[in-house]
């Protein structure tokens, strides 16, 4: 997911595209396409790229580079944000599949259509909790879900 954000962040740095809606219409249809990303994945790289500039925007107008002109604060506007690859990467439910009878929890991309990306590295996760899956409070249960399916 890193190395989509790294190109996304060189669109963006291309572009000027730095808002998450703008940098999507460039970016999204590719980082789906060539990292085998899902969706909730592929706008998680986008939005941390956006975040990143974000970010470097703030440090330069705060002079954390210095003053505009001199030669860190050059090097740091004029080059695209790189992300290391073996940074720390969010997931959430949208992301995570949820095996309660097998009590695991797997996060893995769409099918593959490309061989060539390796297996993701949360698999089979041991999951702790209750064997029957979880159990939701009545009021946290959305309007039109069956109260009777969580409330066991």
């Amino acid at each position: 997911m890193h190395q989509a954000a790294t190109w996304a962040a060189s669109v963006a740095f291309e572009t000027g595209a730095r808002r998450p809606l703008e940098l999507r219409k460039h970016t999204y249809a590719e980082i789906r396409l060539r990292w085998g990303l899902g969706a909730q994945a592929a706008q998680h790289a986008i939005k941390k790229t956006c975040d990143a500039y974000t970010i470097l925007r703030a440090n330069l107008r705060n002079g954390r580079y210095g003053r505009s002109g001199t030669r860190r604060h050059t090097r740091a506007a004029g080059k695209p944000v790189v992300f290391r690859p073996d940074a720390a990467q969010p997931y959430d439910d949208r992301m995570l599949s949820w095996r309660h009878q097998a009590r695991t929890v797997s996060g893995s991309r769409r099918p593959q259509r490309v061989p060539q990306h390796p297996p993701t590295r949360l698999d089979g996760v041991g999951l702790r909790g209750p064997v029957n899956g979880p159990r939701t409070h009545p009021h946290h249960v959305s309007p039109g879900r069956s109260r009777t399916h969580h409330s066991q």
